[in-house]
């Protein structure tokens, strides 16, 4: 099964242009992904004293790029997105386990 993610590397590429145009940070570098559609996974973000922020490319991310938000404010915003990816992956499964069981107490 072929699953197209030009999309999803189009709209990578959108998002580090837009950090690396409206960024406080002096420096900013993509890095790319591994593999046979590489794609930007992550965008380094330096300040004038040297240290590095890793983000991704993102509205999250271009929030901080712009000063927006801190980065103990996006790491929290990120933590709470993958909490919640991790949720409603959870009751999905749940969901499907409880329909097999209903409908093989409804067959048998």
């Amino acid at each position: 099964m072929c699953f197209s993610t030009d999309s999803i590397e189009q709209r990578t590429k959108e998002m580090f242009e837009e950090i690396r145009l409206h960024s406080i940070f002096p420096s900013v570098t993509a890095v790319s992904s591994t593999g046979d559609n590489p794609f930007v996974a992550k965008v380094i973000l330096r300040d004038s004293n040297g240290t590095s922020y890793f983000v991704e490319p993102n509205e999250s991310g271009l929030q901080f790029a712009r000063g927006e938000i801190t980065y103990k404010e996006y790491k929290k915003i990120e933590r709470k997105g993958n909490i919640f990816g991790i949720e409603s992956f959870s009751v999905i499964v749940a969901s499907f386990f409880l329909m097999f069981w209903a409908l093989s107490s409804y067959v048998l």
